[in-house]
């Protein structure tokens, strides 16, 4: 079992260990492990030594954090990512202080861990003897951070470049200069979210009092103004008196609503005969409307003579239905229209036999397809579920929580998290992650105090736990349901 290297978690009551077991051919530095129990050092993670029997293990307390790897997972902004780098160099500063030699930090993201809600960053000392072993180039590790971070586009970035152009210059800066830096970066931000924002409102105006008034005119320029002609009633004047390209002047007939041009009526109809009228219809439609521009009088119907018609939806009182026709029985007139021989389709006829206005064509439609029977594909199980957006239920307020992203982060840290379980004091800032495997999902515990319950039973943190239908979750005391429909 030599150079025998096991990282695991451990659950233990509302605890959650980061567990190393050393192998048997390793020893201990007593100096650095003196230091590390009995006392609290900044930047560096809580552990413990446990022996049973020739097993030995260090255990870090890691409850309620989670790994750099997962915390950088999606964009990240300014003041957290400085705020690792900061931590981290500060933590660095400290192994001098309490005589920890460098090369016995763990130095990458799977074993750095994050507090959500302050950004401040904490290592694991593992305090081994190795012999002829390198010391830690963080200058490096930075770089490929950078490299490989995804930050926050709707921020400023230059402090992206400013920080990478220092560590370009010297490979060996000093820790203490990184994090000068750092902070100094980490101070314009803070300086520029303290700034207060003025608004066109507030912001001081560098025009002078006298520029904002509109000056007046004296009297007798409003005279003037009010003395010329109106532009507008020119505008009116000038398009009524405007007359339509090859369009007649047609006299204004009074009560008379416009008619649309109707086509030539052919000479041949015979008179409309009414056996109910003694008048006759004399001129046309339009013959006595059009005598001297008077209006034709009505005569009204004598009672009991004359049949009263009325609209089929109106009911005259007094007067008997009639079983008859509504409107008049006009003969139809002629229509001179030549048979159409051999089945002729419509559209070959000439528009002089057809008596139509010229200009208009007919068009003879196609046929319509009959429609063709799809065949019905059958989904399987992998096709139902990527095609649907899984759900989270929240029985205590019967909400349903669409897992629209992944990772899916659920806690009470409402400035890193995707749903914020803010009324429930036992969840922790970051409980658990909803992630993707193919058509998958899976959920995480990400070191919580109080757990995650999978159909009753606790999970382990960091471990990936497949989510079905109707799974029942348990973030703490909090239930819900995992559901794809």
């Amino acid at each position: 079992m030599d150079n025998f290297v096991q990282w695991n978690y451990e659950n233990a009551n509302t605890a959650n260990f980061l567990v190393y077991t050393l192998g048997e051919n390793e020893n201990f530095d007593t100096v650095a492990l003196g230091m590390l129990l009995n006392n609290n050092i900044e930047g560096f993670l809580p552990m413990i030594y446990l022996q049973n029997d020739e097993e030995r293990y260090f255990k870090y307390n890691i409850t309620s954090k989670v790994s750099l790897k997962m915390f950088f997972e999606e964009t990240v902004n300014k003041t957290r990512f400085l705020n690792v780098i900061s931590s981290i160099c500060k933590a660095f500063e400290m192994c001098g202080e309490y005589m920890i030699e460098d090369k016995s930090i763990v130095l990458d993201a799977e074993h750095i861990f994050v507090d959500v809600s302050s950004a401040k960053a904490e290592l694991v000392c593992l305090p081994v003897l190795k012999e002829g072993g390198a010391n830690v180039n963080v200058v490096n590790f930075f770089k490929l951070l950078l490299m490989s971070t995804q930050f926050d586009p709707t921020e400023n970035c230059d402090y992206i470049a400013k920080l990478l152009n220092s560590l370009n210059k010297s490979d060996k800066m000093s820790f203490a200069e990184i994090r000068n830096i750092a902070e100094e970066l980490l101070g314009n931000v803070q300086e520029e979210e303290d700034k207060p924002v003025m608004n066109a409102m507030s912001a001081p105006q560098t025009v002078s009092a006298a520029a904002l008034i509109t000056p007046i005119a004296p009297m007798q320029n409003v005279q003037n103004v009010q003395s010329a002609p109106n532009i507008q009633n020119i505008q009116r004047t000038q398009v009524q008196n405007m007359q339509r390209p090859n369009t007649p002047n047609i006299p204004n007939i009074p009560n008379i609503p416009n008619v649309p041009n109707q086509p030539n009526q052919p000479q041949n109809v015979p008179p409309v005969i009414n056996d109910n009228s003694k008048s006759s219809h004399k001129g046309g439609l339009f013959g006595g409307l059009m005598k001297s521009g008077k209006k034709s009088k009505e005569k009204k119907p004598k009672k009991g003579k004359e049949a009263v018609q009325a609209a089929p939806q109106m009911a005259i009182p007094g007067v008997k239905a009639s079983a008859g026709p509504l409107m008049p029985n006009y003969p139809q007139p002629a229509q001179n229209v030549a048979p159409m021989a051999n089945n002729q389709p419509m559209h070959s006829i000439p528009a002089q036999q057809m008596n139509v206005q010229p200009g208009i064509t007919f068009q003879q439609s196609a046929p319509k397809a009959a429609p063709q029977q799809a065949m019905t594909t059958v989904l399987n199980k992998d096709m139902l579920s990527a095609n649907c957006t899984p759900k989270l239920y929240r029985y205590k307020t019967n909400e349903l929580i669409e897992i629209n992203k992944v990772p899916f982060r659920v806690g009470k840290e409402a400035s890193f998290v995707d749903y914020c379980i803010s009324d429930n004091t036992a969840v922790s800032r970051s409980h658990a992650n909803i992630v993707k495997r193919g058509n998958d999902y899976f959920i995480v515990d990400t070191n919580s105090t109080n757990h995650t319950y999978v159909n009753g039973a606790m999970i382990q943190s960091n471990v990936e736990i497949k989510l079905e239908e109707n799974t029942r979750i348990k973030f703490a005391n909090e239930e819900f349901e995992f559901r794809f429909f």
